[in-house]
């Protein structure tokens, strides 16, 4: 009984299967493609241009760096000299 179900099932799948390839392959393959459509724009195009930079308000003297602190855990440093017109104390600021 089985087995008579199971010839049942790969003769009906083999038939299905025969008849859709006949009907899918039924228009012959073209040799060479048409040429597409022309495009259509949905909106026009936009100009974009970069926006003017911001001028320099100050430069920074390599002097600016010197006083700075180490990384944390690092052996304390010696205080650079005072700049030309410098004040004596170092710093204009308290570092927290």
């Amino acid at each position: 009984m089985a087995l008579q179900q199971l010839d049942f099932v790969v003769f009906d799948t083999q038939r299905r299967i025969e008849k859709e390839n006949s009907a899918v392959y039924f228009q012959p393959v073209p040799q060479e493609l048409p040429g597409l459509p022309g495009g259509k724009r949905l909106v026009a195009p936009t100009q974009f241009g970069l926006p003017p930079s911001a001028p320099v308000t100050q430069e920074v003297s390599p002097d600016a760096f010197t006083n700075l602190p180490g990384p944390p855990g690092a052996a304390p440093s010696k205080p650079a000299a005072p700049a030309a017109g410098g004040t004596s104390s170092g710093s204009c600021c308290s570092v927290m």
